[in-house]
């Protein structure tokens, strides 16, 4: 397979996907992303989202940032990291992040590249059924 088709394939895969692929880097700033992570983090466009600071605009909190910094450093990846972001109008989602790092000649992190999936309704299902639970629970204890 010549380059240009292999290069071809890997931007269709790149664009067309439903899961956010993206390339980030350590001092917060989105490097690249494909179009389903700007429509899924409701940014216009990649010129725009590269605008934003990932730590302080995009994480709830900025420790969870500092977190998956550690964890990619330590591992040289991270798997189904879990956080919440801040769409561009404010709107809490929550996100696996599955990632590794890419490191330089002298072993220097300079990207993070991976996927993210939104599993904002699974968490809200699951803590939905916790509840449920619990109140279940409780009434088992009062009627008993």
């Amino acid at each position: 397979m010549c380059l240009s088709a292999s290069e071809e394939k890997y931007r269709s895969i790149f664009e067309e996907t439903k899961d956010v692929i993206f390339i980030s880097n350590p001092g917060g700033k989105f490097i690249d992303i494909n179009p389903a992570g700007l429509e899924w983090l409701g940014y216009s466009s990649l010129e725009e989202l590269k605008r934003i600071d990932i730590p302080n605009d995009l994480y709830t909190d900025a420790k969870d940032r500092v977190l998956y910094q550690l964890e990619i450093e330590q591992q040289g990846y991270v798997k189904d990291f879990e956080v919440q972001f801040k769409k561009a109008n404010g709107q809490k989602i929550t996100a696996m992040i599955t990632a590794t790092a890419v490191r330089d000649e002298k072993g220097i992190i300079v990207n993070y590249r991976g996927i993210m999936r939104d599993v904002t309704l699974e968490k809200t299902l699951e803590h939905q059924i916790l509840e449920a639970q619990k109140m279940e629970a409780w009434d088992n204890l009062r009627g008993a």
